[in-house]
């Protein structure tokens, strides 16, 4: 892949399409549909959660004055606010936002974008970036690593 198109190559794009995906599943294939007002309230919660997630996140790299890009080497190792709880806050806030859409559309078909999503993140993004800091901060990295789970 061209330096370009990694450069191009984001998670948020990568959500996106999962939500288009569970869109179209849920118009084409919409395996047992549960669409009600909870549902709604529900997937809007999650949504939220997921939202709040991601800022308290991006929050902490800001305030490290590190990059928050993939594939760009980390400057400071952030193991404050939501990093003490999971390894990839910033993904598992996507997740919650894909669940939340999902919930929202109503159809049981919608959640095979979930697992889907994590694969993918797990192999163009995680594993570089655990690699990155594995490298640039061994020590560090080892004790949070033992101690932090990479999901939740």
């Amino acid at each position: 892949m061209s330096n370009f198109l990694k450069r191009l190559e984001l998670p948020p794009l990568w959500l996106l399409l999962c939500m288009f995906v569970a869109f179209w599943l849920s118009q084409e294939f919409p395996i047992y549909s549960f669409a009600h007002a909870a549902a709604h309230w529900v997937g809007r919660g999650l949504i939220l959660i997921g939202l709040l997630v991601m800022a308290w996140s991006a929050m902490q790299f800001i305030r490290e004055r590190t990059s928050i890009i993939p594939r760009e080497t980390a400057t400071t190792f952030v193991t404050s606010g939501p990093y003490q709880f999971t390894r990839n806050p910033i993904y598992l806030g996507d997740l919650l936002i894909l669940l939340g859409w999902c919930v929202s559309l109503g159809a049981v078909s919608t959640f095979v974008t979930a697992p889907a999503f994590v694969m993918l993140i797990n192999k163009r993004f995680i594993a570089g970036e655990e690699a990155m800091l594995k490298q640039t901060f061994p020590d560090e990295y080892a004790a949070w690593a033992a101690k932090v789970r990479r999901w939740i």
